[in-house]
């Protein structure tokens, strides 16, 4: 008995983490890192047989080294393995498709995602 009030604490604070996880609207399986709002007008979507292209910013009252630290822990969860990370920017890779985070600022920050293939 002691142990289900905890469980069900837990499970409560996990679904409302996962309720409240926002993602890019063309790549659904990106989280946007939370204080980011993806920036109407910057997003560009191409489908070819090589694979897809996407382009998009987001922006956040949030730092720059927040915004970083979350992406450098979560995309690896996500299948995506580093290729190389510099303060500024993040390249990583997965299953034939190439991911390049830039920040611009440090507080507020536009980071800019693009997608194409390797």
């Amino acid at each position: 008995m002691k142990w289900i009030i905890p469980a069900v604490f837990g499970v409560m604070l996990a679904s409302t983490a996962l309720a409240e996880t926002r993602f890019l609207a063309d790549m659904d399986d990106m989280p946007l890192a939370p204080g980011l709002t993806e920036i109407d007008g910057e997003r560009l979507v191409f489908d070819k047989a090589e694979g897809r292209i996407l382009r998009t910013a987001a922006r956040g009252a949030v730092t720059s080294v927040a915004v970083r630290e979350f992406y450098v822990k979560t995309l690896p969860s996500l299948g995506w393995l580093p290729v190389s990370e510099r303060p500024d920017k993040l390249l990583s890779d997965r299953e034939g498709e190439r991911l390049e985070i830039t920040l611009e600022g440090s507080s507020p920050v536009v980071v800019r995602f693009a997608l194409q293939p390797r």
